[in-house]
């Protein structure tokens, strides 16, 4: 009864009919009116995420049905674990995504550093770079194990650092092979990542600039909404190109939805391209970078790479 009692004393202070207060509806309201800001503004990039979003649900669409075959064939190792991984960044992906609709593309900007070192990792995966039992931190050939004593999760915490940290030098960093200066626009599009992860500090720097008004209810912000925009794509784009990797060689896709693929990379290309044309130099680098990291195509597979 006491339990009932301070719940009652809870809406009574801050509830209206026992459902949100005014300030909370005011929040939903801001919310919606942003949702309408953004369809209206930024049609390019809606139509570009939202079929990104769409053929990704598709493929994996197509990936489940072959569980669902009675007659399925054997998968490779770690195959299953893989396409579970793009489930869960295509969760995150819808996740960032709602983010930006509905007033904090700053937040859905943080989450996509996660899906960042996803794709990376996966396009590292596909080139023979490094294999999911490494990068889970297992010691090659090993079943993976989940029951597990606190000695064990911390070695394979430490064999995970360890690899995530080679294999994005090998990708992104000091021996990638990249040209010098490419590393260093990529090194500072990684840093506008890390500081907002690691104290919300483009948030902070959003927040003083402008006309100064301290709204409370999310209002439209170009330079934040830019940002997001630029790097949801940058990183759509690398996780695009992983997904041929879950075609097998024995259950490829159809030409349909290699057309499809085709045409979403090349507007990535194009997304990349018109920045690029307004001076931003990351937007060339980042061409070049593709090309050079993630040379996937259509009809590239998980068990049989088509040579470069």
């Amino acid at each position: 009864m006491h339990w009932v009692t301070l719940q009652k004393n809870l809406m009574k202070l801050f509830l209206t009919n026992g459902t949100e207060g005014k300030r909370l509806l005011s929040f939903k309201h801001g919310e919606m009116k942003y949702d309408k800001y953004v369809n209206n503004t930024f049609r390019g990039h809606i139509i570009l995420a939202n079929s990104f979003q769409e053929f990704y649900t598709e493929t994996i669409e197509i990936v489940t049905s072959f569980w669902r075959d009675k007659k399925r064939l054997p998968s490779p190792a770690f195959y299953n674990e893989t396409i579970l991984w793009h489930l869960s960044n295509l969760r995150s992906l819808r996740a960032v995504d709602l983010l930006f609709h509905h007033g904090y593309p700053l937040d859905g900007f943080a989450r996509l550093r996660h899906l960042k070192e996803s794709a990376l990792f996966l396009g590292a995966i596909l080139s023979g770079l490094t294999t999911f039992s490494k990068v889970s931190g297992w010691n090659e050939g090993e079943e993976p194990q989940y029951l597990l004593t606190w000695e064990d999760y911390a070695q394979i915490k430490r064999n995970r650092k360890t690899e995530e940290k080679r294999i994005l030098d090998l990708m992104i960093r000091k021996n990638s092979g990249l040209p010098e200066k490419h590393i260093k626009e990529l090194v500072l599009w990684e840093f506008f990542f890390d500081i907002e992860v690691h104290g919300a500090r483009l948030t902070y720097y959003c927040d003083i600039i402008g006309d100064n008004r301290i709204s409370i209810v999310p209002v439209p912000k170009k330079v934040s909404l830019v940002m997001f925009i630029n790097r949801f794509c940058e990183v759509a784009w690398m996780l695009h190109r992983t997904l041929p990797g879950m075609q097998l060689s024995n259950r490829g896709f159809n030409s349909s939805w290699k057309n499809k693929w085709v045409l979403l990379d090349e507007n990535f290309l194009e997304m990349e391209r018109s920045l690029a044309r307004t001076g931003i130099k990351i937007a060339e680098v980042f061409q070049s970078f593709i090309q050079s990291k993630f040379k996937f195509n259509q009809n590239t597979c998980y068990d049989r790479r088509i040579p470069d």
